[in-house]
């Protein structure tokens, strides 16, 4: 009983450190997808593609769609526009009033709904909905399992689910030697002397957004039930060296470009090396 007031305790610290990073984020969020920047690039390739895959399902007009972690609104504006219904839940205030006035100014408060929760604990009937969407959801959890079962919960059978997480498997950690996996052991050796040091005593920092290989989300999803129906990878031109950009941001946005490019033809690494690992999965 210790152990699970413990755990629970700790669950709801990490989802306070969540919070209030995207509450104190929120205007980075509202300007990012308007930027001539890689990140902000990266980030329009993946809704792009979001939307190309979702708009592949031919939903019915009307159709009902949650998306979970909604940010600025942009994509379930987007959805709306198609005329569909959709439940925008995020779980931060200044995230949901910042979607209620896009949408607002959208002309679709009628079609967008905004609701504030918790992607653990989804406050939505069994079985409601045709969609449900994660963009950048799944790094923040402190419990990937228990939300992908709720999400599942919410779906319709034979309803979809499209989700993205951080890709521990990315390019710039494979080319980088400070950063590729095979060197883990080396700089688990150097944190752990930095922690035990005076050198490292710098307090505890804040919950760290998670990074996954493909192939653990491909499990975890199976394990919940949801078959996997097409997967990618989304973001390049983040090339480092010791962790520092090596190309100016023309640069790496003509890189980023062109590898998406490959990578959306399924070619070999670079459909499994990009930033973000996005995958749709069904419920059957």
């Amino acid at each position: 009983m210790q152990r699970d007031s413990s755990s629970r305790s700790s669950a709801c610290e990490q989802q306070d450190d969540v919070n209030e990073y995207f509450q104190s984020s929120a205007a980075y969020w509202k300007d990012i997808y308007f930027e001539p920047r890689l990140w902000p690039a990266i980030y329009r390739e993946r809704q792009d593609i979001a939307l190309k895959w979702i708009d592949r399902l031919q939903l019915p007009v009307s159709s009902r769609i949650l998306e979970i972690g909604c940010g600025a609104g942009f994509l379930s504006i987007a959805l709306g526009q198609r005329g569909h219904f959709i439940d925008a839940m995020d779980s931060t205030a200044a995230m949901a009033q910042l979607a209620a006035a896009h949408v607002a100014q959208a002309g679709l408060s009628d079609r967008v709904r905004i609701l504030m929760a918790d992607a653990h604990t989804l406050p939505s009937a069994h079985e409601r909905y045709d969609l449900v969407v994660a963009l950048g959801v799944l790094p923040w959890l402190h419990s990937e399992r228990q939300a992908l079962a709720e999400m599942k919960r919410v779906l319709k059978p034979g309803a979809h689910l499209l989700v993205t997480a951080d890709n521990n498997a990315r390019l710039n950690r494979l080319l980088d030697p400070f950063a590729c996996p095979l060197t883990n052991p080396l700089r688990s050796g150097v944190k752990w002397a930095l922690r035990h040091t005076a050198f490292g005593n710098h307090g505890t920092p804040g919950f760290q957004p998670k990074r996954h290989y493909p192939k653990q989300i491909d499990r975890i999803l199976e394990t919940s039930g949801l078959r996997k129906v097409s997967a990618t990878t989304i973001g390049f031109g983040v090339l480092t060296f010791a962790g520092k950009q090596l190309l100016d941001n023309d640069t790496a946005i003509q890189v980023h470009r062109r590898l998406q490019s490959w990578a959306n033809q399924n070619i070999f690494p670079l459909n499994k090396t990009g930033l973000h690992y996005m995958v749709l999965s069904q419920k059957e």
